[in-house]
């Protein structure tokens, strides 16, 4: 574990530029020839909330208490939700087929493979930091307060979230090498996360041993979280936060790991 995390970091500090440069590249292209460009990045989890918000406020009322009781539209409750399972979906969804989407790295042995799979997530972290700025604007235009102190944790839940991610990610790109079955099956595993975290309904609907079941799925604490400090100015669950960073790290470690051995046989397969 401590030699994967001197790997990382060593990682980091020669190729942080490289890292960052496709990172860029990735969002750029994401968009390019589309006519309204950066817009979708607001316009497709608007799209969702339109119609997420019509069936679970009016066909399925949703049980928010503490919502109702601050007067707190579902609709910024939801997005909340929303972003950050858009945010993990966007970025497992493409990792089994990452490194298939760039075979020529493989052949190149100067190249650092394990670049491809963070500058995906990176791309998607900006995406999400976009989202979360119409979060913001959204609470405060709704609730008529900006809970500023409790904005300031909010990276220390969602560093911890987007290594766990990059560790995931990481597994699903080594095995989509070898496995191309594992990229079909990826949307249905995401439409099944997003039932199962709390994005439309709190978790004190769920007796308190399914609480513990739920706390399995890797986006319910950031959910969580991010209604907590920013919608309802609660104080951060500290020793949730060092627990989900320490869990992080390990998955962020085996993901390397895992990576590594498998990326061996890489150009055997492509």
């Amino acid at each position: 574990m401590f030699r994967s995390l001197v790997e990382l970091s060593r990682i980091w500090s020669r190729h942080r530029h490289l890292l960052l440069m496709l990172a860029n590249r990735q969002f750029l292209v994401r968009y390019r020839g589309s006519f309204l460009g950066i817009f979708w990045t607001l316009l497709n989890p608007l799209l969702l909330l339109l119609v997420y918000g019509f069936v679970f406020t009016y066909l399925f009322p949703p049980r928010w208490n503490v919502a109702s009781q601050q007067q707190i539209p579902f609709a910024v409750i939801l997005f909340a939700g929303i972003m950050v399972h858009q945010y993990m979906a966007d970025c497992l969804v493409r990792a089994p087929g990452s490194i298939l989407e760039q075979t020529s790295f493989v052949k190149k042995i100067v190249f650092p493979l394990e670049l491809l799979v963070p500058s995906y997530v990176l791309s998607n972290l900006t995406v999400f930091m976009i989202q979360w700025l119409l979060l913001l604007v959204a609470t405060a235009a709704t609730s008529h307060q900006v809970h500023i102190a409790s904005i300031i944790w909010l990276p220390f839940v969602f560093i911890p979230f987007t290594f766990m991610i990059i560790g995931i990610s990481w597994i699903l790109a080594a095995i989509g090498v070898y496995i191309r079955d594992i990229s079909h099956m990826m949307n249905l595993v995401m439409m099944v996360l997003l039932f199962i975290s709390p994005v439309f309904y709190p978790l004190d609907v769920f007796p308190e041993p399914f609480k513990h079941f739920l706390y399995l799925n890797p986006q319910t604490f950031p959910i969580e979280q991010l209604r907590n400090l920013m919608i309802f100015g609660t104080t951060p669950n500290w020793s949730g936060m060092v627990i989900y960073a320490g869990c992080s790290i390990v998955i962020l470690c085996v993901g390397f790991m895992f990576f590594r051995l498998m990326k061996r046989g890489f150009a055997d397969v492509l």
